[in-house]
This record gives structure tokens, C-alpha cells and sequence, in this order.
């Protein structure tokens, strides 16, 4: 009823989309650097399923289709539990004016409503089997290199309080997202410290 983004923003949240929270354990520091991103690959896998559609991964967390955002991320640390919030746009078959640019929606992509329910618990299951075999190898990138959202394209990272651009090269095997300088200098942004990811706009 109260759907909330990055940065305690508002997330639009109405009546037909799906809003839920994975509440975990303890989770393993090392499996934390790569929650999101197995998240978002769990979630593109089974809206893929479900749909048909094929979104894109945009870093850190969220999910894109057709330039719209279609699903959101969220990874919260509450004491020694980790809580994953994931908000899709499924049956909602519009938006306010000033999102309308920026979001979609499974119904507006596809004609077709789906089941809430059972997309969650796939989902659900999905994540807790990630979590319950402790591991994250190098296998996640073979898995998402091909989905990632903004390839060869002028980004912005904001980790802390420092702006680093360039053009976006891809991710690393251990997961630090490389931007290219117009001098040809690589960075290596870690991608669980990244704050905030922009893209320049085309054209």
C-alpha cells in the first residue's frame, strides 16, 4: 500500500502491479555483493517466462523494457536480516503523466494480465535457492553479460559522493563495472557501492 524506491523515494505502487519483500537471514557478505544482480536476473528469467517479454538490466537494480523501466530493486539490511524488495509493473494499464515517459507495464507491453501470485512465489523460490547454496561464482556474469542495459553508451556512477563518467564497457568477474574515460582511462566502480547510474541521453 505504500511502495517505496532507493533513497526513501515514493514508488508508484497501485492496485494490479506486484509489490512484496523476500525477508532473509543472515546473509553471507560475500553473497550480499551480488544479491541485486542475481535478483534481477532471477526476475528477467521468469518475466521472460511468464511474458515473453525480454527486459534488460539496468545497475544497479532495476529492469527495463523498451527504454521504460518495468521492475525495481531494493536490498535493505535490517541488523543481521537482509530484506529484498521487488516492484513490478504488471497488470497496470497506465501511469500518472509524469511517469508515463519513464515506465511500463507488462499489460502495456503485451495486452495480457498474469498471475501475481504465482510470478512472486517462482521468484520467491528462486532467490531463496541462490541464498541457501552460499555461493557466487563467476558464472553470474556469463548469465547477464549479454543483458545489461547501456552497453558502449556515456554513464554517470555516483558512489559516495564522487561522479565518475565514461562509456560503459561492462562488468568484471568480480563484479566492478568499468567505465571507459574519453582518454581511453579505465575505472573500475564497484557495483555494491554504486549509488546511482545515469546514462546520457541519445541523440
Amino acid at each position: 500500500t505504500s511502495g517505496r524506491g532507493r533513497k526513501k523515494r515514493d514508488w508508484y505502487s497501485p492496485m494490479g502491479g506486484l509489490w512484496f519483500s523476500i525477508a532473509l537471514g543472515n546473509v553471507k557478505r560475500e553473497l550480499l555483493n551480488c544479491l541485486s544482480l542475481k535478483t534481477a536476473a532471477i526476475v528477467l528469467k521468469s518475466l521472460h517466462e511468464f511474458t515473453s517479454l525480454n527486459p534488460l538490466i539496468k545497475l544497479p537494480n532495476d529492469l527495463i523494457v523498451n527504454e521504460k523501466k518495468i521492475c525495481g530493486i531494493l536490498i535493505e539490511i535490517k541488523g543481521e536480516n537482509v530484506v529484498v524488495g521487488i516492484g513490478i509493473n504488471t497488470n497496470i494499464l497506465e501511469f500518472p503523466y509524469h511517469l508515463s515517459r519513464t515506465a511500463t507495464s507488462v499489460l502495456i507491453e503485451t495486452g495480457k494480465t498474469i498471475d501475481n501470485g504465482l510470478l512472486a512465489n517462482v521468484i520467491a523460490g528462486r532467490v531463496l535457492q541462490f541464498v541457501e547454496s552460499k555461493e557466487c561464482d563467476e558464472s553470474l556474469l556469463d548469465e547477464v553479460e549479454t543483458l545489461l542495459y547501456g552497453i558502449g553508451r556515456v554513464a554517470t556512477v555516483l558512489i559516495g559522493n564522487k561522479k565518475i563518467k565514461g562509456k560503459f564497457i561492462g562488468i568484471t568477474r568480480s563484479l566492478d563495472v568499468i567505465l571507459e574515460s574519453p582518454s581511453g582511462v579505465l575505472e573500475y566502480c564497484p557495483l555494491h557501492l554504486i549509488r546511482n547510474f545515469t546514462f546520457q541521453p541519445v541523440g
